[in-house]
């Protein structure tokens, strides 16, 4: 893993909208997923810079579609020191990456 993704919404609707647009643009990795108080939703993904700089891109502009200003923050961070591990998740768990259907879109795994 050499980046870390980070977009947080208000309200799941934006966040699963996040999520998506993160998961179909580039070949990352969804990595965790954390609800706060007062609505805030954060979704975390990993994998190569570029790839997580595309799809972190791709999420923002998707949740600013949605009304009422629901994207609150987004960001990249490109190889974490491996501390941050006590904050957050730098990998998915185990059987956390996405099976890619013969079209290229992704289709989760059973867990």
């Amino acid at each position: 893993m050499a980046a870390l993704g980070i977009i947080e919404t208000r309200g799941l609707v934006g966040a699963v909208e996040a999520a998506d647009v993160m998961l179909i643009t580039a070949d990352v990795r969804h990595s965790d997923k954390s609800l706060a108080g007062g609505g805030l939703v954060t979704v975390t993904v990993s994998g190569e810079v570029a790839a997580v700089q595309a799809s972190v891109s791709a999420a923002k502009e998707a949740v600013t579609r949605h009304p009422g200003d629901c994207l609150v923050s987004a960001h990249v961070i490109a190889r974490p020191d491996a501390g941050l591990q006590a904050v957050t998740p730098l990998s998915p768990p185990s059987g956390g990456r996405a099976q890619r259907d013969a079209d290229g879109s992704a289709r989760p795994t059973a867990v």
